[in-house]
């Protein structure tokens, strides 16, 4: 049997558990079966014999906002959702953040556990308690804090996924492991080279513990953690999303490697590997709508009143929060960045 690997979060609002294994979704579902289920569409037939109780939800970006929020929440009223009853959710990022959202509103706050589905959901997002929904044009734009009481990672569902899912997952457990020093980063690329998804996935997750325990409500250290993401938002929005999360966030961390000017070989290398696994990229980039980018880069919430904030890599494998003027000279370096980081990726 693979090995098992536990985390426990200390959150102010109460601490949670981490379980990492095969088989430990399939024990929740056996623990908790009297309570409700929200999951991406996608399991429809694995969660059949938990049809009663389970609410089905696209795992699409339209689905992303809080009117998706809204609709959960009366859906789980039609079910018989009660304040002493917890919400299990299963899926990616999407079904989480909407899951979050509306499991903090309901009846002012229900608890509620997290099954993530998708490599990018184990390796990052399960923990931190955040919900980002998009409002209108603008991405992430709202979002609560409300961690789970539980988080299950089960590797069996990577199984599930395409070579371009696992390898944008892998860009955001690359970017945490970078993010947290230069010996994260080296044990994340020998776990990578082991081909241990398990131990990898714990290593991403105890990276990311550091910053959301030092800095739960994103104001200082755990900003660090947006790395690439300024450049991978706005890649997002220009593509119309055609450019997934995860490999946009290998493409801004290369991006934001071109603005600072300080090399950092191997995590461009690495980097550029797990891009290579996006078929059509070329095309995908190719049509990307430079004034879509430029206004997204503008709208991210880092920045403050006359000034561009950007997670940069600095001297000695750190990383730094940098901010410049908010101008054009600044948007056209940051232009010129996402160019050059597309160059090395579809040459």
């Amino acid at each position: 049997m693979s090995a098992r690997f536990n985390l426990a979060i200390h959150s102010s609002s109460g601490d949670y558990d981490v379980r990492i294994g095969h088989g430990t979704f399939d024990e929740l579902l056996t623990e908790r079966a009297e309570d409700p289920i929200v999951a991406d569409a996608f399991f429809a037939d694995r969660l059949q014999r938990e049809q009663a109780r389970t609410l089905l939800l696209p795992a699409e970006e339209e689905h992303k906002t809080l009117g998706a929020a809204a609709a959960l929440i009366e859906r789980l009223r039609d079910l018989g959702t009660a304040r002493g009853d917890e919400l299990i959710a299963v899926g990616g990022g999407i079904i989480q953040d909407v899951a979050t959202a509306a499991a903090s509103l309901y009846m002012r706050g229900l608890a509620w556990s997290y099954a993530p589905t998708t490599l990018l959901g184990m390796a990052d997002s399960c923990i931190g308690g955040k919900s980002s929904l998009n409002v209108g044009r603008y991405k992430n734009l709202a979002g609560n804090f409300h961690p789970p009481k539980t988080v299950v990672v089960d590797p069996t569902f990577i199984d599930t996924l395409p070579e371009e899912d696992r390898a944008g997952g892998l860009c955001e457990a690359m970017k945490i492991s970078y993010c947290r020093g230069p010996e994260a980063f080296d044990r994340y690329l020998e776990l990578y080279e082991d081909g241990d998804q398990a131990a990898l996935i714990h290593h991403a997750l105890a990276a990311k513990q550091w910053f959301i325990e030092v800095d739960e409500f994103d104001r200082a250290e755990r900003r660090l953690l947006n790395f690439g993401h300024t450049f991978a938002h706005a890649l997002e929005a220009a593509t119309r999303f055609g450019v997934g999360h995860g490999i946009a966030v290998g493409i801004g961390v290369l991006a934001a490697e071109a603005f600072a000017g300080h090399p950092a070989p191997a995590l461009a290398a690495h980097a550029r590997t797990l891009v290579a696994a996006a078929d059509d990229l070329p095309a995908r980039l190719e049509g990307r709508d430079r004034d879509v980018f430029e206004a997204a880069v503008l709208s991210d919430k880092k920045h403050s009143h006359g000034h561009v904030h950007l997670i940069l890599p600095a001297a000695g494998g750190a990383i730094a929060e940098q901010r410049f003027p908010r101008d054009a000279q600044t948007i056209a370096r940051v232009q010129a960045a996402l160019d050059e980081a597309i160059a090395t990726v579809i040459a």
